[in-house]
């Protein structure tokens, strides 16, 4: 039996292994965890490569364009979502504010790709909740309710679906991307925005 050898270059491997790293980047997942801020940070700040900003909340029920007060606070505390056993970890404490979380950020770190799925989990403190994307805006007592206030699950074009504690956001076929989001409330606890690309 003949052997045959197979002479290729250490250009042509590098360039096929720098090529599927590179497909392969904009599957991934990029997430803000808070794990890089100290507790009492408070928004607008940067963590994890992703911008946080304050936008007007409104605490009235409805589904409308986003306008209302001027936000209070959104500070980082070191403790976990209550969604199952407790933490002990960095999460982010919304007082009366919608905090916008900068999709192009997002974006960038998923290599340039723009985010077509988003999911986080949250603790409803204090009642109500608004959540924002592609500048609609939906106000209500709690996020699972959601899809019977506006009637339907999709918000700004964007498929939503939400749980107990976790709310997950995805491209609707031929729909936008998810281009922009916030979310907010009375008092609310969230953690672990990750987004895909």
């Amino acid at each position: 039996m003949k052997m045959r050898v197979l002479s290729v270059s250490m250009g042509a491997v590098c360039a096929l292994i720098l090529g599927m790293m590179a497909s392969s980047a904009g599957a991934a997942s990029h997430c803000v965890t808070f794990l890089s801020q100290a507790p009492g940070s408070q928004v607008p700040f940067v963590t994890e490569a992703v911008n946080l900003t304050y936008l007007p909340f409104d605490n009235n029920i409805g589904f409308f364009a986003c306008a209302g007060q001027p936000s209070a606070a959104a500070t980082v505390v070191n403790s976990g979502v209550t969604c199952g056993p407790p933490t002990v970890k960095p999460s982010l404490i919304i007082d009366f504010s919608l905090v916008e979380f900068n999709m192009a950020d997002y974006s960038v770190q998923l290599g340039n790709n723009p985010v077509k799925k988003l999911k986080l989990t949250y603790n409803i403190v204090q009642p109500n909740v608004q959540i924002m994307i592609n500048g609609a805006c939906v106000t209500n007592n709690n996020f699972v309710g959601i899809p019977g206030l506006i009637g339907g699950n999709v918000i700004g074009g964007v498929k939503y679906k939400a749980k107990a504690c976790t709310i997950n956001l995805k491209k609707k076929g031929s729909g936008p991307f998810i281009n922009q989001f916030a979310i907010g409330g009375a008092v609310i606890n969230i953690d672990d925005i990750c987004a895909r690309g």
